[in-house]
């Protein structure tokens, strides 16, 4: 035995052993899990120990744990006890990425001793521990056979080939020489042999050929030997090394030819900064780049050569490389850019894959970062999102086929918070100071949009993280200023449809839209940093609280009743952040406005079909607002659109004239949004006024240059309205042919 103190253990051999029992313990991972002790047989039965699973004997056995450093011999009591070192049994897990398979070292009191066991096999059928294994209550046996036989060969072998690759530590000669006695030991006489495969280890001493005519030196060396042992070699190539080397990490040497070569000696490293701190102690690129800058090339030309070479061999290494250095090739986009794009442009992850693989083509390198980068940042700023599919009878007329409408939709809100969240987490905190100040003074606004077009129905929402007075500023000041850099652009809302008829908004999506828009219109958004977190985090809070503050870690504010009743109501946010988080921005209100064309303002408003007569922002027709432009209609209010439309409801004998409806037929949409909030639609309003112009033009050549006739006024107007119903009847004459053909198909199958 050696003493507890008497050697210390090469760090090499050590984690070669280590590495060489995981091996073996997870040969045994598919199999009934079973302990055994790490200190003495129980019983006295050698099958309970370690060393037997091993294919050891116990003096052996401990020699080989001790050389893994797994346990050690002796303490200051008793100089010949075996100590269990728990920490490096858990250590040696870890690195062994064993943890799934093995428990910790089991500590149990047995037969008034205190023992210590591990466990093999699968982890996951353990379900009793080491006292009912070995009091008999567990049904069961040890590993025995060819089974084990087989795997402890393969533990001998891994053994040999760590021993005889070093240069014979005294540790490993002694391994070696104590296997060596084992095998010398008598067989057991044939009655009492056990029918099992042998389980001493074997020892080979592999052999490296010499010859007079390709080794020469060596032959006369070794006295003409054949056959000598590879250790020897190993050992006798590390003196030479150690006695040629010119610099640090290289010899310099000549082939037969008369040409000079080198050898490098590599180091392993497993973290850039080792790495570079090895290079730059060792010199051994330094080195290799000399050598191949021969007569006349510089090692500048030497390193681009090197460069080119792992440029095209491992083009992602070298482009993050470059990327880390700031070298300015074609950049990739990151995280937030790559999944802004994605989401802008509405692209499943089928066609992402697609564009990929094509720019990759193009491009010849990834100019995108990976998915499950992207899906990092996706997870966190994700707004789960709603899908659905409509069916529309055109005139509520169920008996012909319906128009199946899918759709999907996001609560804008939550897609505001997320999106100012995004922002600020890119953004540092002074230019947050700085850009973000007017969001913090005058609000934020944000512009709903939507519009049919392609197929399918589209709503967006426009996000200022500007007033339009600072936008308006930096235009006039700054040449290189973009607007676009000034809002943030997200979709809500997507429905496939022929047209955006108001039923069909109505059955989807405005209901989820018109909650969202409300949240925005009475709420404030609050942005807080936790000091340890990354990302921000922000909370709606009411649009009149006031006193906004953080305290005992939790979000808190203040809402005061009126002036009269002088009070003042406290309220604490649930969810606890962390010590030391402050509050960055708070945006005190959202100016919510929508924009669109005429026909979905009178849809939004609950008036459709009735855009090209009734005006969406006042009460006039366009027969009564076409008399004068002095002409002033009342103004068409929230609270007259809910009124009329529960009139209407109310009036089941259907007598209420058109001019008391004023244009009213269905419930608001969003319920929150009257025409103050709609934005005057600009393109609808030059087109207006030049058909106005032009059907002013047209009348005047017909009454002042042509003379027609008012009969013939008449009949051109009539022949118009006639050939659109002869439109619309073409139109509904197909879709009947459609659904009678697809009724007869049916009947045919029964």
């Amino acid at each position: 035995m050696f003493h507890w103190d008497s050697k210390d253990k090469s760090p090499c051999f050590q984690q070669q052993c280590r590495q060489a029992l995981g091996n073996f313990i997870r040969s045994f991972l598919k199999v009934k899990p079973w302990w055994v002790c790490l200190t003495r047989p129980v019983f006295k039965e050698d099958t309970t120990c370690i060393y037997y699973l091993l294919g050891f004997k116990e003096d052996v056995g401990i020699e080989f744990m001790r050389a893994a450093g797994l346990v050690k011999v002796g303490h200051s009591r008793n100089p010949n006890a075996i100590v269990v070192i728990k920490d490096e049994w858990e250590r040696f897990m870890v690195e062994q990425k064993l943890s799934d398979t093995m428990e910790t070292v089991n500590n149990q009191s047995y037969v008034d001793r205190d023992l210590l066991f591990i466990n093999f096999g699968d982890k996951k059928a353990l379900n009793h521990c080491p006292r009912k294994q070995f009091d008999g209550r567990v049904m069961g046996q040890h590993y025995t056979g060819a089974y084990l036989a087989a795997r402890q060969r393969r533990l001998h072998k891994d053994i040999s080939e760590i021993i005889l690759s070093l240069e014979w530590p005294k540790e490993c000669k002694e391994l070696y020489e104590k296997a060596e006695e084992e095998q010398e030991v008598e067989e057991e006489s044939e009655d009492e042999r056990i029918e099992e495969p042998s389980t001493k280890s074997e020892f080979i001493l592999p052999q490296t050929c010499i010859s007079e005519e390709k080794t020469p030196t060596l032959f006369k060396m070794f006295s003409g030997e054949q056959q000598v042992q590879t250790c020897i070699l190993n050992s006798l190539f590390l003196e030479l090394v150690d006695l040629l080397k010119s610099n640090k990490n290289a010899v310099n040497f000549y082939y037969a030819n008369g040409k000079p070569g080198l050898t490098v000696i590599v180091p392993q490293v497993k973290t850039l900064p080792a790495f570079m701190e090895k290079a730059r102690k060792l010199q051994w690129i330094e080195s290799l780049l000399s050598h191949v800058a021969c007569e006349g090339l510089e090692k500048d030309e030497a390193a681009e050569w090197l460069c080119y070479y792992i440029g095209r061999k491992h083009e992602a290494s070298f482009t993050l490389a470059s990327a880390s250095l700031g070298y300015p090739l074609v950049q990739r986009m990151n995280e937030a850019a790559a999944q802004a794009m994605w989401a802008d442009a509405n692209i499943n992850h089928t066609q992402q894959r697609i564009l990929k693989r094509h720019l990759r083509q193009c491009f010849g390198k990834r100019i995108f970062i990976p998915e499950n980068h992207i899906s990092v940042e996706a997870n966190f700023y994700s707004v789960p999102t709603f899908y659905g599919e409509y069916k529309h009878y055109k005139d509520g007329d169920k008996s012909q086929k319906a128009e199946k409408c899918a759709y999907w939709s996001r609560d804008a809100s939550l897609v505001l918070k997320k999106e100012l969240e995004r922002l600020l987490d890119y953004t540092d905190l002074n230019v947050v100071t700085n850009k973000l100040s007017s969001l913090a003074s005058s609000g934020c606004t944000v512009v709903a949009g939507a519009d049919q077009g392609q197929g399918a129905w589209r709503s967006w929402i426009k996000i200022s993280t500007m007033s339009g007075a600072e936008i308006r500023n930096k235009m006039s000041t700054e040449d290189d200023f973009d607007p676009k850099s000034c809002y943030i652009i997200a979709q809500v809302a997507h429905i496939v449809c022929k047209k955006d008829h108001h039923e069909i908004l109505s059955g989807t999506v405005s209901d989820g839209l018109s909650s969202a828009y409300e949240t925005m219109q009475v709420s404030s958004l609050v942005f807080v940093r936790e000091l340890s977190g990354e990302k921000v985090k922000s909370y709606f809070i009411p649009r009149n609280a006031v006193d906004v503050n953080i305290e005992n870690e939790q979000l808190t504010y203040n809402l005061q009743g009126t002036e009269n009743a002088g009070f003042t109501i406290k309220y604490v946010h649930d969810e606890r952040l962390e010590k030391g988080s402050s509050i960055i921005l708070i945006i005190p209100h959202f100016d919510v406005y929508v924009t669109g064309d005429l026909s979905f303002y009178a849809d939004v408003l609950g008036m459709p079909n009735s855009s090209s007569y009734w005006c969406p922002w006042c009460l006039l027709s366009r027969v009564e607002w076409q008399q004068s432009a002095d002409n002033m209609g009342e103004k068409r209010t929230a609270q007259f659109l809910n009124d009329t439309y529960s009139a209407i409801q109310r009036d089941t004998a259907k007598r209420m004239q058109p001019n008391e409806r004023k244009g009213v037929s269905c419930a608001m949409h969003y319920k929150s949004l009257t025409p103050d909030n709609f934005v005057p639609p600009l393109l609808h309003m030059e087109m207006g006024m030049v058909n106005q112009v032009w059907e002013d033009f047209e009348n005047w050549i017909d009454d002042k240059v042509e003379l027609i006739p008012i009969e013939e006024k008449l009949a051109r107007t009539t022949l118009d309205e006639s050939r659109e119903r002869l439109r619309i009847a073409s139109s509904e004459k197909d879709d009947a042919k459609k659904i009678s053909a697809l009724n007869l198909s049916k009947q045919m199958r029964k």
